[in-house]
């Protein structure tokens, strides 16, 4: 191979890798990129830790498992509560749609998504981080 042709094959080979980088972040809060997928980086179970008045003495949980089931754990008061359903991605995959049994769907927007950190949105624009677990 002529030294143009491999100059010009790093060149491409450059803009490629760059344009592939730039165009990763999906999420307003990141990350920029991330060698897992978006599928198992969710899955997992995640704690609220900001969005919920801690005052009340409230733990809530996220649990999210490969096969789409999911929970909504909850303590309130020493009682333990647990919704299950399921989940699904919508929006390209840049929102996530809860189906509890016996419940409404909820629709939540994914701010940030690594392999420690959710942070959304609810349908009423309230924000909440998460850690997992």
């Amino acid at each position: 191979m002529k030294a143009k042709s491999k100059k010009l094959l790093v060149l491409i080979a450059t803009f490629v890798i760059m344009f592939n980088f730039s165009s990763c972040k999906k999420y307003p809060d990141g990350p920029a990129f991330s060698l897992r997928s978006k599928t198992a980086r969710l899955t997992g179970t995640w704690k609220i830790v900001d969005g919920i008045d801690d005052s009340e003495g409230v733990d809530v949980y996220y649990v999210f498992k490969k096969n789409n089931d999911f929970e909504f754990k909850y303590t309130f008061n020493g009682q333990e509560y647990t919704v299950s359903g399921d989940w699904s991605w919508g929006d390209g995959k840049e929102t996530v749609i809860i189906d509890p049994d016996d419940f409404e769907k909820v629709e939540l927007t994914i701010l940030r998504l690594t392999n420690s950190e959710f942070w959304f949105k609810d349908e009423d624009n309230d924000e909440y981080k998460a850690e997992k677990e």
